[in-house]
This record gives C-alpha cells, structure tokens and sequence, in this order.
C-alpha cells in the first residue's frame, strides 16, 4: 500500500512539474483528453472530414459517385487497387503529422497516429475482409539514410490493433527512386514504374491485401505496388493512408 501511494504521489509531482503536452501541436493538454497523447483540438482535427470522397481512390468527389468507385478522377484510370481510404486531406494538422513521423524521433506519435488509422479501417469494413497487412516499402539505401519507414511503422501498429498478420517484407524496392514530391504527375508514374516486387518468400496466391502508407498523393505508387502484388497472385488490394493530397491521379 505505502509503495502504491509512493508511485501516485511521484505522478501527480511529475505532472504538476511536467505537465503533459500534445504530441501535435505541442500545447498543454488536460487530464481525461480522449487521445493519449493528442489535445481536445487536435483529436477533433483527426476526425473523419465532412466532405465525401470517392470509395475508390478517396478524393472528393458528388455524394452520387460515393460508392460508384469510379468518380471523375479515377474513373479513366487502371487502378490495381480496389479500394483506398485516409484520415482525411494533407493539410493543416493531419500535415503536420505526415510530415512528422517521416522521422525517427516522432516513432510515439506515428504510433498514435497508427491507432487512428484503424479505427477508420474498422469503421469502413467491419467485417475487415484482409489477410495481411504490409506496407509501401523504401529502397534499402534511403532507410539507411532517414534511419527508418514511417510505413511500416504505421503499417506494424494498424495489423496489431486489427489482428491482422503483419508481412514487412513482402514488397521490396529494386532500386533507388527520385523523390517523387519533386516530380510531375507523368514523371512520378515513370519513376515508380515496375519498381517493387513481392518478395519469393511470400506465398500471396489469393491474398486480400491491406497496403498502408503514410500520404496518397497522385496514387502512383501505390498502384504500382498493387501492381506487383496483383502479379504475384493477390485478388484485392485496399489501400490506407494518413492523408490524401489533391494532386492529379496517375
């Protein structure tokens, strides 16, 4: 008992000495917020925008092209993915968080962030129909350069909260890429393409496929990774993204 009240005591001085802060915006947060390490405003700028999107490729589109998945972006494009799905646009605070977990140091808030992910995994399919989880894999040198993926981080906290078995491996890049934030809509589609691999190792023969990674942009990589998933034998592959950017569809 006295140990008990020995280990309360010293939280609540740390606590008054060290209040918590947001892991977003850096404020002081209080005591009960709904997120662990997020603010009240910050957890409500993570909630699912107003605005519909496309079922398919997830920008926004009229609510009558809402389940069509095929709204007026994506509609005229081969898409190897069924379906995509994110937090919402890559502004404002939603960002700020991409933009953050790209670095080792913010592993707790990409964690976090993660958690947020699968919940919308769960709410738009309840029934989670996927085998696995992987992720948009990086080129060996350029994680040996920024010290870590913050795909497959996320990647490795949305299969825990969904129980879903978690293959990091299963795609590989075959060689170093430009960045594809520099490149135009034409450029990035040549750039990623026939890129990535499954691994041999991987037996993906009528695997339902969940891709994460942390911004959809124009799309391009993801549907070259689900390009090559398709090719080693996966029959649908759903895409989940922190934010998605309103640049043109490749």
């Amino acid at each position: 008992m006295a140990e008990l009240a020995f280990q309360r005591l010293r939280q609540a001085a740390t606590e008054l000495l060290f209040p918590p802060s947001c892991g977003l915006c850096g404020c002081e947060r209080s005591e009960g917020t709904s997120a662990a390490e997020f603010c009240d405003d910050c957890v409500a700028s993570l909630q699912p925008p107003a605005t519909l999107v496309c079922s398919r490729c997830a920008m926004p589109c009229p609510a009558y092209q809402v389940e069509l998945g095929q709204c007026v972006h994506c509609q005229p494009l081969k898409l190897r993915f069924s379906a995509a799905l994110t937090l919402g646009p890559y502004e404002g605070v939603l960002r700020q968080v991409v933009l953050k977990v790209k670095h080792p140091e913010f592993e707790s808030l990409a964690y976090q962030v993660a958690g947020q992910l699968a919940g919308r995994v769960q709410e738009r399919f309840p029934a989670l129909p996927f085998d696995l989880v992987t992720c948009v894999p990086m080129h060996w040198l350029r994680r040996w350069w920024r010290g870590g993926s913050a795909a497959e981080l996320l990647a490795k906290r949305v299969a825990k909260e969904l129980r879903l078995a978690f293959y990091a491996d299963a795609l590989y890049c075959r060689r170093l890429l430009k960045r594809q934030a520099a490149l135009t809509p034409p450029q990035r589609r040549l750039n990623v393409r026939r890129a990535y691999q499954v691994s041999s190792s991987f037996d993906l023969r009528d695997a339902r496929v969940l891709l994460v990674d942390d911004v959809l942009t124009t799309g391009a990589t993801a549907n070259e990774c689900a390009r090559a998933l398709r090719r080693a034998g996966a029959i649908s592959i759903t895409v989940a993204a922190l934010a998605r950017s309103s640049g043109e569809l490749a």
